[in-house]
């Protein structure tokens, strides 16, 4: 695991550059849903050899932005997605939940290995759409 949001990035580099030293060669990041998150992804190409997958996991709804940023650990939605979400019907989350994934992995491509992508609430349709737009 890399997690590209913490807030002592330079410290889980060196933590990464630990694992680099005892044979790891892939890492997965959390999910990419913030600007700094990227910052952080770029400084991780420039300083570890190792294939790095970027993770891609689209956001639902107000509540679910709401709730992965401020209960799960590891990761961050920038203050400006959430806000994208407020008082939007099921077809405009939808839209977006698309649309913002396919925005951050087409600012990590240059950065990443590949992606992996999370499925929130078995949502096959979204991940359907945003690998359409990526490929």
């Amino acid at each position: 695991a890399l997690n590209i949001n913490s807030r002592k990035f330079d410290l889980e580099l060196e933590r990464a550059k630990k694992k680099e030293n005892s044979g790891i060669n892939v890492f997965y990041t959390q999910p990419i849903i913030s600007h700094k998150a990227i910052e952080n992804l770029k400084l991780a190409r420039k300083e570890l050899n190792g294939y790095i997958m970027g993770g891609i996991m689209p956001v639902v709804s107000y509540e679910n932005a709401i709730f992965m940023d401020a209960e799960i650990s590891g990761i961050s939605v920038e203050e400006e997605v959430i806000q994208k979400y407020l008082g939007a019907d099921k077809d405009l989350k939808d839209k977006l939940a698309v649309e913002i994934a396919t925005y951050f992995g087409e600012k990590i491509k240059e950065y990443v290995d590949g992606y992996y992508i999370i499925t929130p609430f078995n949502r096959v349709d979204l991940v359907e759409k945003i690998i359409e737009n990526l490929r």
